[in-house]
């Protein structure tokens, strides 16, 4: 069985290119859930949006 083991991003380059892509990802959604975003949500949409939506994040029931 596997488990997990915390680290400091300072000692680990792969932890920082994770800390980089949660931060991004998180700045798009917040910015989307505000009300449209500003330049930089509106530009990173085409890398969030596929990655997260069905991804990590289920998929939106259309209906």
């Amino acid at each position: 069985m596997g488990a997990i083991e915390f680290a400091n991003s300072k000692d680990h380059p792969q932890l920082q290119v994770a800390d980089w892509a949660a931060g991004a990802t998180r700045h798009w959604a917040q910015q989307m859930a505000g009300g449209g975003g500003d330049q930089f949500s509106r530009e990173l949409e085409s890398v969030a949006q596929p990655w997260l939506i069905g991804g990590i994040w289920p998929a939106p029931v259309e209906g």
